[in-house]
């Protein structure tokens, strides 16, 4: 289960303080609200959210973010419903927490607290890259293990068949790149605006993708996929010309991921013998003027949309440049979005 994070405004604290069992209409599972003396803290102290699932539509767990006297140190803490135990919410939450904690530049490093009790909360710390400092006794919960994970530069990577879902998110994040990202999964985002074919049976012939990584999850994808004269995306030239696809989380745009994706993506379509690739993006569109300063031409203009392509050879990026360094990846798989 991948769970919804949303942030408790005052209203909602309010809410939950009046009827701990239903929020916004939706029910919520016997002890998944934040506790009472959280919700009636300051907002200022403490960041509170909720997991909500899919289907159906209800609050599983929570969290909150706490600053600590230590600079650029935030706690984490979690709880999930016992309805909700060993579906993997937890796991899926506290990597959602993290990406929300670490967009935060001041955030050096998330600290949380399990008790030596629970070995199924220090399996979750652990998947999620925490590391053990120590132990200490604690007036509410005994004897706790302390756990700590510091900001890691995220690095690229090939993506694999179970990255469907951070390519969907990267195709909703481009989607939506005029506005704020709607709180629909990216799924029902994606099919809601017309553009589930482009992920359509993603691993065919010809796909290729890498995905941007932090610890906590994906911050980003970009693909290439062939199309045909029969069917194809906006960017189309030919049946030998893939097209590129390409989206950043928003918390996460003007910190190169978008250069570093591209560079990564063009070294292993030129390993592949790929000579020319093609895109479409909105004149308006801010992404622009990277693809034309990583070597994308404009080719022919639709509307208010321009179709670039880009031939062989290095991108336009000094080979000595930070990203390149940061560009690792390696070999195939898929998709395809508008810029």
């Amino acid at each position: 289960m991948n769970p919804t994070l949303i942030s408790l405004d005052l209203a909602q604290r309010a809410s939950l303080l009046a009827d701990p069992l239903q929020l916004d209409g939706m029910p919520v599972l016997a002890g998944a609200a934040p506790p009472e003396f959280l919700l009636r803290a300051a907002p200022a102290d403490f960041a509170l959210f909720v997991f909500i699932s899919a289907a159906p539509a209800q609050v599983v767990g929570s969290a909150m973010l706490k600053r600590r006297a230590e600079p650029g140190r935030i706690e984490l803490g979690y709880g999930v419903a016992d309805a909700a135990r060993g579906k993997g919410v937890a796991t899926a939450a506290v990597r959602q927490m993290l990406v929300r904690a670490f967009a935060d530049a001041g955030v050096r490093e998330v600290y949380a607290e399990t008790a030596v009790d629970n070995p199924a909360s220090r399996r979750v710390v652990e998947k999620a890259g925490f590391n053990h400092i120590g132990q200490r006794d604690s007036e509410e919960d005994g004897r706790v293990d302390q756990w700590v994970i510091a900001r890691q530069e995220w690095h690229i990577r090939l993506a694999m068949p179970a990255d469907l879902s951070a390519l969907q998110a990267a195709l909703a994040w481009a989607i939506d790149w005029r506005a704020p990202v709607t709180a629909a999964a990216p799924e029902q985002r994606i099919a809601e605006t017309g553009h589930a074919y482009l992920l359509a049976d993603w691993g065919r012939a010809g796909d290729l993708a890498v995905v941007a990584e932090f610890a906590a999850g994906a911050a980003g994808a970009a693909w290439i996929r062939q199309w045909t004269d029969a069917e194809h995306s906006y960017g189309y030239i030919d049946a030998a010309t893939p097209e590129l696809g390409i989206g950043v989380d928003p918390r996460f745009r003007g910190q190169g991921i978008g250069a570093a994706l591209l560079a990564a993506l063009f070294e292993q379509a030129e390993r592949g013998g790929i000579r020319a690739i093609s895109l479409s993006v909105e004149a308006d569109n801010p992404a622009l003027r990277l693809y034309e300063r990583v070597g994308f031409r404009r080719y022919a203009q639709a509307g208010n949309a321009w179709t670039m392509i880009r031939y062989g050879g290095k991108s336009d990026l000094p080979p000595g440049s930070d990203i390149h360094a940061r560009a690792s990846a390696v070999g195939p798989t898929s998709p395809m979005a508008r810029g």
